[in-house]
């Protein structure tokens, strides 16, 4: 219903532009009315874009591009016929007409020089009260029309500073084409989450200001690099499960629990035992002492699977110390968990500065390794978690998979309209 809206009224703009752009063309009018016109017709036809491509940068590329060319058109046309009228005649105002009634600050003056059959025209915009009709005054003509200036120094002013704008809006126009380039762009994205991707490879891409890698394969000065490139890195930390290729599996494999679902080499753990907890609280001080600024925490989806008061009790201590720790902690899915936290604490502060949740407009699609769009109800249900996340004063992180470029433009507008921070991945490996 919202884009059918953003549609009809984009329509509607759209014929009041060309409108705008047919009048001064059907009926008589000066020059300086003709540009009004055109403008205000550019404004609406800009406006008109930005509605039907539901993106608001289109507004200020498409204005700045039109205003640009409109000025830079006015002043060289203007320059130009400063140049070729350099020819000074004595003429004797004949007629003064009033090409606005309304608001009279345009008017046509007609003189009469001496060998001339027909009159000169000055377009003049400015108090005639000092003109009397009879006299003779100093104009400027040309052998090729019958236009004249009366005063060049004001036609050489506006023309600079129509030259000056062009230029202004050009800067503007082409700041915001490589700005909406950028929109494909990694850098476009609110954070960007690369926990399969090795730091020689991150040296390659454009990246956002906010990054999730797993600082386990990182070491200081890597960090530190980002950080110096003006990244705020957050690291991976899985605190609900144990993958195989971890160097710390085998010791904590008695502790496993069921093998993760789509993730064969990955068992979900036991957090409410104490060597898991001590063995969690001791690898986030070993990440952070490499320099990260928080955590990006995995798995407290054990929860889900295994929905008991103890399972609860373990996520809760781990979670409050990390927080502990003075560092952001951005827990990943996880709504089993968080949500029955904050109804049993009206609050999240101890636990948790931001979720992150995956697939909330996309959806994976396991059995033939792609991705689509995810159903109304999952969609709904994932975003009323995020928006309960906002309510709670926390951030909210959407994270979507698309190969599709389309999906991937939906799923951004879709983020922007709840107020979530995004990104879209082409991988599942995040690399």
């Amino acid at each position: 219903m919202d884009s059918m809206m953003f549609y009809i009224i984009g329509a509607f703009l759209g014929l009041v532009a060309i409108m705008l752009f047919i009048v001064p063309f059907k009926v008589e009018l000066g020059s300086k009315d003709k540009i009004f016109y055109i403008v205000v017709g550019t404004v609406m036809a800009c406006l008109s874009i930005s509605l039907l491509t539901q993106n608001g940068v289109m507004f200020g590329i498409c204005f700045c591009f039109a205003m640009a060319i409109i000025l830079i058109c006015f002043s060289v046309s203007e320059f130009y016929s400063l140049v070729t009228h350099n020819r000074m005649v004595n003429g004797r105002l004949r007629q003064i007409i009033t090409v606005t009634p309304t608001t009279r600050f345009h008017y046509q003056l007609y003189f009469s020089v001496s060998g001339s059959k027909e009159d000169y025209i000055v377009d003049f915009a400015s108090s005639v009260k000092w003109l009397v009709i009879g006299e003779s005054y100093e104009i400027y003509i040309s052998d090729k029309d019958n236009r004249a200036y009366l005063k060049k120094g004001f036609h050489i002013f506006t023309s600079i500073v129509a030259a000056f704008l062009a230029i202004g809006f050009g800067s503007v126009f082409f700041q915001l084409v490589l700005g909406r380039i950028g929109l494909a762009a990694s850098s476009a994205y609110d954070y960007g989450v690369y926990i399969g991707a090795a730091p020689e490879n991150l040296a390659k891409k454009d990246l956002p200001e906010i990054i999730v890698v797993d600082a386990q394969y990182y070491s200081k000065d890597d960090i530190n690099e980002l950080k110096d490139n003006g990244c705020i890195v957050y690291t991976y930390l899985n605190i609900g499960s144990i993958e195989a290729f971890r160097d710390y599996y085998t010791s904590y494999e008695d502790i496993t629990l069921d093998t993760y679902e789509n993730w064969e080499d990955e068992k979900w753990v036991d957090v409410s035992q104490d060597k898991w907890q001590d063995f969690i609280s001791e690898k986030a001080d070993e990440l952070l002492d490499k320099g990260v600024d928080g955590f990006f925490v995995d798995n407290c989806d054990v929860y889900y699977q295994y929905p008991t008061e103890d399972i609860f009790q373990g996520l809760t201590l781990i979670l409050e110390d990390l927080n502990s720790k003075d560092t952001y902690v951005m827990v990943n899915g996880g709504d089993a968990f968080v949500t029955e936290y904050y109804n049993r604490n009206n609050t999240l502060d101890k636990i948790l500065d931001g979720v992150n949740q995956e697939s909330v407009y996309t959806y994976i699609d396991w059995e033939n390794d792609s991705f689509d769009i995810n159903s109304y109800s999952d969609r709904e249900f994932f975003t009323n978690y995020l928006e309960l996340v906002l309510d709670a004063g926390k951030d909210a992180y959407d994270l979507e998979y698309a190969t599709d470029s389309d999906i991937a433009k939906d799923a951004l507008k879709y983020a922007r309209k709840h107020k979530f921070k995004i990104y879209v991945s082409d991988s599942l490996e995040l690399n």
